[in-house]
């Protein structure tokens, strides 16, 4: 399975005529009961109707709800909000069981620190094989660093999973809500970009929890060499994770980008530990601007 950031960057560059992708989430589906010795079980199939793929297997009290449905519903409710509103493109794999889908939202960019702008992306999610909820999600995308790709933190999202009381206009509701507070969120990241002992908490505070593992921890430790926040990092296979940490005063926007930068195209090719561990992330980033630090 693809990670969500392979999924998105699949998407850079296409077409932006809605039109061109509907066949891909745009097909019917029907429910047919799943038999047990000649009775009909609690389980049924879900069934492309154009080509008879069997594309998942739920139980009746699943409500289905169509990748049109979800991809309409999210676009109806971002054109209501803002004028510029571009359907990037969706990808459909396991034969369209799952869907993603991604748009932009022109105009949003705000520049954070001179030459790096920050905009606004959202993003639909869907399954018929229940391997993932429904999600609508809002997303501040950094549109340059020093690899000159995107790096992707998360603003806010609203799932639910496939339950007898979905309700997509809740959803929307909640993410309404949400996107008008793109301006402060912006606002708050331009504080970050001041040089004082804050990305020094963070890293610290990042590089002891273990519960974000050795992979992520090592590399991050890594990258701090390359703003003098760590020397001496080392690991090997069954050894704890070694590094000595320097004090000194960095700006919290360059190292909370090097940690997200990797979390994003490096991490969980699950998308929801993925957030798990990026909301973890962001919630920490946040924590310590407004905090006041001291040499």
């Amino acid at each position: 399975m693809e990670t969500l950031e392979e999924l998105k960057k699949s998407l850079e560059g296409v077409p932006e005529d809605a039109a061109k992708w509907e066949d891909k989430y745009n097909f019917a589906v029907r429910r047919e009961n799943l038999k047990w010795r000649d009775h009909d079980s609690d389980w049924q199939y879900v069934v492309r109707t154009d080509t008879d793929d069997v594309l998942g297997l739920v139980n009746k009290k699943y409500k289905l709800v169509t990748h049109n449905q979800v991809i309409t519903k999210l676009q109806t409710a971002l054109e209501e909000i803002f004028d510029k509103v571009q359907f990037v493109g969706c990808k459909t794999p396991m034969s369209g069981a799952r869907m993603f889908s991604k748009f932009r939202i022109g105009g949003s960019e705000v520049e954070v620190k001179k030459g790096d702008l920050v905009g606004m992306e959202a993003y639909a999610i869907n399954s018929y094989d229940r391997q993932t909820k429904v999600v609508f999600g809002l997303e501040a995308v950094r549109l340059a660093c020093e690899n000159g790709m995107l790096i992707h933190n998360q603003l806010t999202k609203a799932i639910n999973r496939h339950y007898t009381t979905l309700d997509l206009d809740d959803l929307i509701k909640n993410l309404k809500s949400q996107a008008a507070q793109f301006p402060e969120v912006v606002e708050k990241m331009k504080e970050s970009v001041v040089e004082d002992f804050k990305a020094y908490e963070f890293a610290k505070s990042i590089l002891k929890n273990e519960s974000f593992g050795v992979r992520l921890r090592l590399a991050f430790a890594e990258d701090l060499e390359a703003v003098g926040l760590t020397e001496g990092v080392e690991y090997k296979k069954g050894k704890e994770l070694t590094y000595k940490l320097k004090k000194k005063k960095v700006d919290l926007w360059t190292v909370y980008n090097l940690l997200t930068r990797y979390t994003t195209h490096h991490e969980s090719r699950n998308f929801e530990v993925l957030y798990e561990k990026n909301s973890a992330i962001t919630d920490r980033f946040y924590e310590l601007l407004g905090k006041k630090t001291t040499a």
